[in-house]
């Protein structure tokens, strides 16, 4: 009995692994000038994207003014080498048009010191789909007495899509001409779909006639997650002639309320007869396990985080140079959101109504610690135009999972990969409006070097080391990464008239 859990157990981990865009923190960057130097304003925001960076900075913010900044459009590329097996390569191409952040700004005749602010941001936002083929290997995969032909298929699909949105209200109050705070609360709501098909297949011809035809492997998953959740950003701006410094603390989100659906289907209809009968599951001509669960209870977590943020201006040369660092703080392993009902082994009059083990199906999340900095670049180059560049790390925060192979399976959280990501652009002044044009380009390494599903080394076996193998290879650490991001940043700022 033992022995059969353990061979589920790594079969049904095969179909569990999802990716999701919070991986990377700063893959997103608000307002028009904040975006173009990289987000590297704690210490010197000048716009309303302070509700977001430094909510303390809105007090110094002399005009009302609404703000909209887009990335109208954005493409990812992502190509996984031997991602699905050697020589098998993982290929994603995505277009995306979406809002950035758009917002606004009231001062308060009553009360000059005070100001507020109020936003909707696109916090992340992802899109990846994959694709494999495969016809058959270049060695026999079925174990057989026989000198038989060989033929094998495998193919494997996989789609992702996802969005986080933070929608809030700022204050920013200014104490002294040096020193102001500010608190902003954000509502979030985080929506994911996630789906998974693997399709396996094998065939045999040799002169035993009741042994023909040899496995079929399929398999199905897809989540479905929604997310309500509540924090905090704390933010104290020190303003002097020349220097600026900022600090932000972010409080991790309140969870409050979620739904979650997890459905999933695995089959395998026959099993390879010729196999030892040391292998208890292949005795059975057939298995099954199949569970759809909706509006399961969910919860969300997010870092503590720290920022620092200077701001150094040069008026003889009309420039400034900025730097902004920002740690998150570990989260550690815990379950999004689960399925506890009891699954049979199939067929169960076989099995002895033998039930899956429990729980049925979860899913997990888990951050490693991250440090991420930056440095931006403004430029005045003449009475409207000014120039701003950016550069900036983008860390992944799912490294120390990826690398855990214990727990690599059921996680939102698995598209590592690294990124450097470098902006830059214009801003044109016209009467009382901003308008801002620029690009981002990130580039990405993956963190994880271990293959998504092998399938050009099946096997229908059980290794030395007691894993169960379904018209599968053993998972090498042999994938190389080709990853890239661009995106047209183009903002939009009209000033309110006093």
């Amino acid at each position: 009995m033992k022995r059969i859990t353990v061979l589920f157990s790594l079969c049904l981990a095969f179909i569990g692994m999802n990716g999701f865009s919070q991986s990377n923190y700063w893959s997103q960057q608000y307002g028009s000038r904040s975006s173009l130097m990289g987000g590297c304003v704690v210490g010197g925001v000048q716009d309303n994207s302070a509700l977001y960076y430094n909510p303390g900075g809105i007090a110094y913010i002399d005009s009302s003014h609404l703000n909209v900044s887009a990335n109208a459009y954005g493409m990812d590329f992502m190509q996984l080498k031997n991602g699905a097996g050697t020589n098998l390569d993982l290929n994603s191409m995505k277009i995306l048009v979406y809002p950035q952040f758009i917002s606004g700004m009231v001062k308060f005749k009553f009360v000059p010191k005070l100001k507020l602010a109020y936003g909707l941001l696109t916090r992340y936002r992802s899109e990846v789909k994959m694709h494999a083929d495969m016809t058959y290997p270049n060695y026999p995969i079925i174990v057989t007495p026989y000198d038989t032909a060989q033929y094998y298929y495998g193919t494997f699909d996989y789609e992702l899509s996802s969005i986080t949105q933070w929608g809030g209200f700022a204050i920013g109050y200014k104490f002294t001409p040096f020193f102001a705070f500010g608190v902003t609360t954000f509502v979030s709501y985080s929506h994911y779909d996630g789906f998974r098909k693997t399709f396996a297949t094998a065939d045999v011809d040799h002169p035993d006639p009741d042994s023909v035809y040899m496995a079929k492997f399929s398999s199905y998953e897809y989540n479905n997650v929604d997310h309500f959740g509540l924090l905090w950003k704390l933010g104290f701006q020190f303003n002097w002639e020349k220097f600026k410094l900022g600090i932000t603390l972010t409080t991790p989100n309140i969870s409050l309320f979620g739904f979650t659906r997890i459905g999933r289907t695995l089959e395998y209809n026959n099993q390879d007869r010729f196999l030892p009968d040391s292998l208890p599951i292949g005795r059975f001509p057939s298995w099954l396990v199949s569970d759809d669960k909706n509006n399961l209870r969910t919860q969300m977590r997010s870092p503590f985080s720290i920022s620092f943020g200077m701001e150094y201006d040069f008026p003889k040369t009309n420039s400034k140079i900025t730097f902004t660092g920002e740690y998150f703080f570990p989260v550690p392993d815990y379950r999004i959101a689960q399925s506890d009902d009891t699954v049979l082994i199939r067929p169960t009059d076989q099995y002895n109504n033998l039930p899956y083990k429990q729980p049925f199906m979860e899913l997990n999340a888990s951050h490693s610690p991250v440090l991420n900095v930056g440095l931006g670049f403004e430029q005045k180059i003449g009475k409207r135009t000014t120039l701003y560049l950016g550069a900036r790390t983008d860390f992944n925060n799912g490294f120390q999972a990826a690398n855990n192979k214990a727990i690599i399976s059921n996680r939102l959280n698995q598209a590592y990969n690294h990124y450097l990501h470098f902006s830059g652009g214009i801003t044109y002044k016209k009467g009382g409006s901003d308008i801002t044009f620029g690009l981002n380009y990130g580039v990405g390494a993956t963190a994880f070097k271990r293959q998504l599903i092998n399938l050009t080394e099946p096997q229908i076996s059980i290794t030395p080391e007691g894993d169960y193998l379904a018209l599968q290879g053993l998972q090498d650490e042999t994938i190389r990464a080709n990853v890239h991001s661009i995106s047209l940043i183009i903002g939009y700022t009209y000033y309110l008239k006093r």
